[in-house]
């Protein structure tokens, strides 16, 4: 189909489909997204495009509150560029929530004083 046929052809393609997921997620329809992800990332030519529309899925999970799932995507997208976390997305979710309560009992002075502290 048009993904085979050209540059103009796939550029096209990917840039419709892409669209089409961004969208669908932006107005709840999840499973539409979702079904458009294999698709984009099956006929990506490029690893820079298959980390896109990893991160649109990412960015689909952080907005469905399925901070797990945003985050393990996050770093399959990471590992398609050829980095790694040294930390795992569930330790790194321990660690947000951690800062969240942590940032809930400080003021607004007390939290200043510490991101002072972090950057000496």
């Amino acid at each position: 189909g048009l993904w085979n046929e050209g540059e103009e052809s796939y550029n096209l393609s990917y840039e419709l489909y892409k669209q089409y997921a961004y969208s669908s997620y932006s107005i709840g329809e999840f499973d539409s997204a979702e079904k458009s992800y294999p698709i984009l990332i099956e006929n990506s030519k490029s690893t820079l495009d298959k980390a896109e529309i990893l991160c649109i899925r990412a960015k689909q999970y952080e907005y469905q509150v399925q901070f797990s799932k945003s985050l393990s995507v996050f770093t399959q997208a990471l590992e398609t560029l050829d980095y790694t976390l040294i930390a795992t997305p569930e330790e790194l979710e321990k660690e947000i929530l951690s800062w969240k309560h942590n940032l809930l009992l400080m003021s607004i002075p007390g939290i200043v004083s510490s991101y002072d502290k972090e950057l000496i």
